[in-house]
């Protein structure tokens, strides 16, 4: 089976470098269905996870990069990203393949919980899935987070959710954030719940030492 280079690694004595680039991933996936619906590409020109469709707004589209110049082509923008992560489907220790149809490009957190089973149709069966989830664990996390601050109208439930997934205010919340650098158990990941209540709280705080700001921002773009 052909690799890519060695490299050495602290935790693996041996380690071999993908040759199969994030761009041919996509390419592959944006343009092949599987027996169970479409793996989640939204816009070619947007980084999204493949599984639950989440969106990095921390990078600009290729649009916004072409328009910049900073980005020649689709192929160096999707190869320049760095947020998602290249996972085996079937993996590399029981004979996976390197190459895009045995690959995905996913966010950390659906890397995490992926199956780690060598069948490829539960793997994907799990990734078409993962929007259905992501919207249930969005829901779960807000019932909790709009209880604790006592938030029950609905019209300001609707204006936290739009606040915590509006790219214009992403950094600005980050920086609000009070969170603290709580570590999990070994073992134990960060689940997506967990970060959507992360996400909303610091959207609630936001919200309610800015609420002028807020309203007039969701009026004009909401």
């Amino acid at each position: 089976m052909k690799k890519g280079k060695l490299r050495t690694n602290v935790l693996y004595k041996e380690r071999y470098v993908m040759k199969t680039t994030p761009y041919e991933i996509m390419d592959y996936w944006n343009n092949t269905k599987s027996d169970y619906g479409n793996i989640w590409i939204l816009d070619p020109g947007e980084i999204t996870c493949m599984a639950c469709g989440a969106f990095y707004g921390d990078y600009p589209t290729w649009l916004e990069e072409h328009k910049s110049k900073k980005s020649t082509s689709l192929q160096q923008f999707w190869n320049s990203q760095k947020g998602l992560q290249r996972c085996h489907i079937i993996a590399d220790a029981a004979g996976g393949e390197d190459k895009p149809e045995n690959l995905l490009l996913l966010c950390r957190l659906c890397h995490d919980t992926m199956p780690k089973i060598n069948d490829r149709d539960i793997v994907l069966k799990w990734c078409v899935l993962q929007p259905k989830q992501r919207l249930d664990d969005m829901l779960s996390a807000g019932r909790d987070v709009f209880s604790m601050y006592d938030i029950t109208d609905d019209t300001t439930q609707a204006i936290i959710i739009f606040l915590s997934g509006d790219e214009c205010f992403h950094n600005r919340i980050r920086r609000y954030s009070n969170a603290t650098a709580h570590f999990p158990q070994v073992g134990v990941g960060y689940s997506r719940k967990s970060m959507w209540f992360d996400r909303l709280a610091d959207a609630c705080r936001y919200y309610k030492d800015h609420t002028e700001e807020v309203i007039k921002h969701y009026e004009s773009n909401g």
